[in-house]
């Protein structure tokens, strides 16, 4: 069985490197695609994830694939498309944080057909994750779509992460309403604090505010992350909030899904755990992966998180 199994998006960040001969600014290929994070940032932790998605039939794809294949993850779903493998530009600024420049149009992530999957397989599996950008074009959101209904069915956990791209979609609106809908059809859910606005509109709402409201529509654990701030939880009536370790961001990609990754290995290899110490886990994790560069290369191992919490959890922003 597996622990998790993610679908939608795999593609290739250009991230920011140094400058070339000419003196232009450097771009390195990188793997990247919120999904894919997730499960490598478990698999970095020994989880046992595979990955249902699709590339072209490139050498991005063909790279993608060893990428995915050396963590280990499973990638007996992973397609082969017409359509170029979606690449996506990533600019840094101050503190980390990015810009996007996607070219995806389309781009053979969105190309997913539910009968090339190859059976029913993926629903051997604990949890069933995806985001919202394999829900922006057919014939991939048709099939996330019915995935999910099946996971349900089966009794799989549904983990829900937005991952909001303001390019990739017509209109703030339409995003929203996808969102909307995939918090009625979620086990596990995190958002941003940009999603979190998103969702809640022009009402100004808290993230313990927000945490409680989503809870109350049937969620069963509900994240904000919030970047240094740290994150806010709730699982039933355990809610709190742990505070994020002083790190020096260089590159925030992938920081949400390295948080992600790392609940969905706790929640599944240590079920019994403290909600809060999870959090500070994940956190912890986060955090790490901010002080390097490029997503998944930067995702720590165990120790390297272990390291972080037991020697910087005094002086933690907000403690």
């Amino acid at each position: 069985m597996y622990d998790v199994v993610g679908v939608g998006e795999v593609l290739i960040d250009f991230s920011p490197s140094a400058p070339g001969p000419m003196g232009n600014p450097g771009f390195e290929m990188n793997p990247g695609g919120a999904p894919a994070n997730c499960l490598a940032a478990n698999a970095k932790l020994g989880g046992n994830c595979a990955f249902i998605g699709c590339v072209g039939k490139d050498f991005f794809g063909e790279f993608l694939r060893a990428q995915l294949q050396g963590l280990q993850i499973d990638t007996r779903g992973l397609l082969e498309v017409p359509e170029h493998t979606t690449i996506d530009f990533v600019a840094n600024g101050p503190g980390g944080e990015r810009r996007f420049a996607f070219y995806r149009n389309p781009g053979a992530d969105t190309r997913l057909e539910y009968g090339d999957i190859g059976g029913d397989w993926w629903l051997d599996a604990k949890i069933f994750h995806y985001g919202t950008l394999s829900l922006t074009d057919e014939p991939s959101a048709s099939t996330v779509r019915r995935m999910r209904e099946e996971a349900r069915k089966r009794g799989v956990l549904v983990s829900f992460d937005p991952n909001y791209r303001e390019n990739l979609w017509s209109s703030p609106l339409e995003a929203r309403s996808v969102i909307l809908e995939g918090l009625d059809c979620c086990d596990i859910l995190k958002i941003s604090e940009e999603e979190m606005s998103l969702i809640f509109g022009p009402e100004r709402v808290s993230p313990p505010e927000a945490v409680e409201r989503l809870l109350e529509k049937g969620i069963r654990y509900v994240f904000v992350t919030a970047g240094e701030k740290g994150a806010w939880y709730g699982a039933g009536d355990r809610k709190g909030h742990e505070a994020g370790f002083p790190v020096e961001a260089v590159d925030t990609t992938g920081c949400g899904d390295t948080f992600l990754g790392v609940i969905h290995y706790l929640l599944v290899h240590h079920p019994g755990q403290d909600m809060g110490t999870m959090v500070r886990y994940a956190n912890a994790a986060a955090a790490v992966c901010a002080t390097g560069r490029t997503g998944i290369a930067a995702m720590p191992a165990w120790d390297q998180i272990e390291k972080l919490v037991k020697g910087g959890g005094q002086d933690r922003k907000g403690a």
